[in-house]
């Protein structure tokens, strides 16, 4: 099946794009070609060493629904690099957007290893590091299209896609590029391992459960017998754990208000919160009275990263996807992200968290079509705290992705 999978990738890009490619990136077809199925290949692999997260899979699978059965997509390929507007070494803008969710999914995927999986490719093909960049985002869309068109013909819901997906999969390892280790062979051993884990357990699966339930009973028996104070200071504690656990992001995004539909200059239409970070970026944007300044920065809400990490959550991708349409819809608005940190533990290992952070933001908006000279990454790690240290929600507060408007 996978083989049959890349070969439909294939022939419909010999079809529909290898010789406009070739001109476009100024490199020989058959660099080109064997780009493309790498690239293909990386991308159908990094989705299968997700196959077994179902968080991430409904997402993925959510994306390919939301474009039908795929023939939108695929019948936009032919456009991508024959574009008016097109350069060498790059796609057209009418095919980047119409092909963006292509572009949401390497960033669900590969977040801010991206470059680095587009150098491996190089390296792979022969190609320069930025006609691959590009050959990849032209690969993403037409995983989704086809993968769209499986969806919508076999009828299949999120755990036979997720099925699919690990089939084709496991077909396309001996084509990732061997430098792309971590797609290639450690996703692939950790769900080796990790299904050897659960094969083991099920054996055992009744036995578990009734330790819990004997357990709870315990518990249960253990609080009614204490005081009522001791029970709320239980309580108290729970309370606190919990409010810990979740960041700054409960409180902010308790108060973002009700969210509306908004309409762009360029007819797109969002869907944001009235009190959101892209509401109030959009009319301090709209607004020629409001001078621009070095103080006006415009805090994320609802994007998140991995603990101690500079990869984003797949949650994070909605509230990038707006600011990247805002930034469509506004030409000539340029922005600097900054990154901050709480001030817990070595300053200079915060410092670089923070610029990774706002790299990543940067690197993200760009895989969404937005000119890399528009977007500047600063991190300032602890510096410029917005609330107390000493308090955890203070630092949840603290640590943020902010942006700033350079130019209107």
């Amino acid at each position: 099946m996978a083989a049959t999978f890349m070969d439909d990738m294939t022939g419909l890009f010999k079809s529909q794009a290898l010789g406009e490619a070739a001109a476009r990136l100024g490199e020989p077809e058959s660099s080109v070609l064997s780009g493309f199925r790498a690239a293909a290949a990386a991308i159908v692999g990094g989705l299968a060493s997700h196959a077994g997260e179902t968080g991430f899979m409904r997402q993925v699978y959510d994306l390919i629904s939301s474009q039908g059965d795929g023939s939108g997509i695929l019948g936009s390929l032919r456009g991508f690099f024959s574009g008016s507007s097109a350069t060498a070494g790059t796609a057209s803008t009418a095919g980047t957007e119409s092909l963006r969710p292509g572009g949401k999914m390497l960033s669900m995927l590969f977040g801010n290893n991206q470059e680095t999986v587009s150098e491996g490719i190089s390296r792979a093909s022969g190609l320069r590091p930025s006609s691959a960049s590009t050959l990849m985002s032209f690969a993403a869309p037409m995983v989704l299209g086809l993968l769209g068109k499986k969806v919508s013909q076999e009828h299949l819901d999120v755990s036979s896609f997720s099925n699919l997906v690990q089939t084709e999969g496991a077909g396309v390892r001996s084509m990732i590029p061997a430098g792309l280790s971590g797609i290639k062979d450690t996703a692939y051993a950790a769900r080796s391992e990790a299904s050897q884990v659960v094969s083991s357990a099920s054996s055992n699966r009744w036995l578990w459960p009734l330790i819990g339930l004997l357990a709870l009973v315990g518990l249960i028996w253990y609080l009614a017998t204490r005081n009522r104070v001791d029970v709320n200071r239980a309580t108290s504690a729970v309370t606190d754990t919990a409010r810990s656990a979740t960041d700054a992001v409960r409180t902010s995004v308790a108060n973002l208000g009700s969210f509306a539909k908004t309409t762009l200059v360029n007819g797109v239409e969002l869907n944001i919160p009235s009190n959101g970070m892209e509401m109030k970026l959009l009319n301090f944007i709209k607004d020629p009275s409001i001078a621009l300044n070095t103080t006006s920065w415009f805090n994320f809400d609802r994007i998140n990263f991995d603990t101690s990490s500079a990869s984003l959550l797949p949650d994070s991708q909605e509230q990038l996807g707006n600011l990247a349409a805002m930034l469509k819809a506004y030409p000539t608005v340029h922005l600097k992200i900054g990154g901050y940190t709480d001030n817990t533990g070595d300053a200079a290992a915060n410092m670089q968290l923070s610029q990774q952070r706002a790299d990543t933001v940067r690197q993200s908006l760009i895989s969404m079509g937005i000119a890399a000279d528009r977007l500047e990454a600063q991190g300032y790690g602890s510096q410029y705290p917005v609330a107390d240290n000493s308090t955890e929600e203070g630092r949840a507060q603290n640590r943020r992705i902010a942006v700033l408007v350079t130019q209107r």
